[in-house]
């Protein structure tokens, strides 16, 4: 395993004692990208300890993905509703949040954890970082945006949120694998390419908030009642009809980041081209 990695996995610990001394929503949305990055390493590597490995790294950050969700929920009410409309849905959406946390705390705490963990270490401990020559990292990058190319002619053929949520990973596949690799080691276009993965991610993730917050919203929606609570519910359908016109507009500027050609965008692609 890399350094980085190594250094992945002893933030966690650092982000676990932090969690469980006082609750951070950037604490934990850092605690799960190293888990990501993790569990990524982990992705294509032989033997059955690696694939329950990865599994088990997948299942804690399962249980950290509703705390995300209502965090980022709430930052978006803040941010976006004014402050009679924040009071009206206040109690809820604290209530909501707060109940998302406790999962998360129990997760830190539990054995589970520390198992994992401990799997990790003894596996890094076995298996060094590998050294990869030039041409090894130039196929394992040309892998990954092939990847990234047929996943966008997917999504842009049948326009779901399964294939955008597709391209979405895909493209964070091919960030880490940047990482991994180091500055160093990159040319002028893999340098364009990674600017153009941060853009993407910037707005596909947006994409991603706006399809589980309607669905957050949905809910709210569902614990009100309807012969007293029209106010509440009249205001969640407009918050959700906003959402949903953002939603529109980042896919619209993913797509024009594909669509438009240029030195800064090698991974405009088309679907022709993507096979």
């Amino acid at each position: 395993m890399s350094s980085k990695l190594d250094t992945a996995a002893g933030k966690l610990e650092t982000l676990r004692a932090a969690l469980l001394e006082r609750y951070d929503d950037e604490d934990l949305h850092q605690l799960r990208v190293n888990l990501r990055r993790m569990r990524s390493a982990l992705k294509g590597r032989p033997g059955r300890e690696a694939r329950l490995l990865r599994h088990g790294l997948g299942e804690l950050a399962d249980a950290t993905n509703a705390a995300r969700d209502w965090d980022t929920l709430v930052c978006r009410a803040r941010r976006e509703l004014g402050p009679r409309q924040y009071r009206l849905l206040e109690p809820r959406l604290l209530a909501r949040r707060e109940a998302a946390h406790v999962p998360v705390t129990n997760m830190l705490r539990s054995e589970r954890w520390d198992t994992v963990l401990q799997d990790w270490q003894r596996y890094a401990g076995r298996h060094p970082p590998r050294t990869r020559g030039r041409k090894k990292r130039r196929a394992e990058r040309k892998r990954r945006e092939e990847a990234v190319a047929c996943a966008w002619a997917r999504a842009r053929a049948v326009d779901s949120v399964r294939n955008w949520h597709r391209l979405r990973i895909a493209i964070k596949q091919l960030r880490y694998h940047f990482d991994e690799v180091g500055k160093k080691s990159r040319g002028r276009k893999a340098t364009a390419t990674l600017r153009q993965c941060r853009r993407l991610q910037d707005h596909l993730g947006d994409w991603h908030d706006v399809v589980v917050h309607r669905q957050l919203l949905h809910e709210l929606a569902l614990d009100c009642a309807p012969d007293r609570e029209q106010r509440t519910l009249a205001l969640l359908r407009r918050w959700a009809d906003g959402v949903e016109k953002q939603g529109r507009q980042h896919l619209a500027a993913a797509r024009a980041e594909f669509e438009t050609r240029g030195d800064d965008k090698p991974l405009g692609v088309n679907p022709r081209e993507a096979h």
